[in-house]
């Protein structure tokens, strides 16, 4: 009887199956590789929103108090901790002392140096990730940009960080949504120096021990891998150049 050659219907079944683990150890590898660009593409990208958005409020929040002759706490700077996208009247405003206290909208008021016309300003953080700011002239008070002839926050589109994700969706795995937390407190002089230049008091008056106000925004970067990871916070802090509360002498 003559010998058989080639290969046997096992040799070419173990050849297909080693084959097989190869090609898919190669399909996991390229679809992890992939996975991972696209993260730190989206971190990246969300990062450089944040930065940017951040530089954005902090250049803006340095209107706040600009041009007033007497500043009012309760009608001309508010915290507020429940403002919604439905809002159409102005929502829980916080207590501001020593004591950080945190929100969801703030709302500042200035004069338009240019046009001596009053303006509000409302910095709004949705809950679903992102950041908004609106302005609104001939405003005198809070009332003025909340109601049926104020701001609509669900239609407004002035993102300084865009949420990642669109309404009603959720984040891919992996991604942390981009909520933005707004705080403020309340603090000494020498806690507050905005720019590097001390605040000038009216002569004749004195400053109180808890004049000044700071404002922090924080979000987690793209390095946290949950919602939990505060050590990933990146947190953008503002001292109020033109708000003061020394007593008018």
């Amino acid at each position: 009887m003559r010998l058989q050659r080639g290969i046997s219907i096992i040799s070419m079944m173990v050849g297909l199956t080693i084959s097989m683990i190869i090609v898919l150890a190669m399909m996991g590898l390229y679809k992890s590789t992939l996975q991972t660009t696209v993260l730190s593409k989206i971190g990246a990208s969300q990062d450089g929103a944040r930065t940017a958005g951040f530089l954005s409020v902090q250049s803006s929040l340095q209107s706040a108090g600009f041009g007033l002759n007497t500043f009012v706490e309760t009608t001309d700077f508010r915290l507020y901790t429940d403002a919604a996208d439905d809002s159409i009247s102005a929502p829980t405003a916080a207590t501001l002392s020593t004591t950080v206290a945190t929100g969801n909208a703030l709302f500042w008021r200035w004069v338009d140096a240019s046009a001596a016309v009053n303006t509000c300003a409302l910095l709004y953080a949705p809950t679903g990730g992102g950041l908004k700011y609106f302005s609104k002239t001939g405003c005198t008070s809070p009332s003025g940009i909340w109601g049926a002839t104020g701001i609509d926050l669900a239609s407004a589109s002035h993102w300084l960080v865009p949420p990642n994700v669109d309404p009603g969706k959720t984040a891919p795995a992996g991604v942390v949504p981009n909520a933005v937390t707004i705080s403020v407190n309340k603090t000494s002089a020498a806690g507050c120096v905005p720019f590097g230049i001390a605040a000038t008091v009216p002569a004749g008056a004195t400053e109180t021990t808890t004049a000044r106000f700071v404002v922090k925004l924080s979000m987690l970067s793209s390095n946290a891998g949950t919602t939990g990871d505060t050590q990933f916070a990146q947190p953008s802090s503002t001292c109020l150049a033109n708000i003061h509360l020394a007593p008018t002498p």
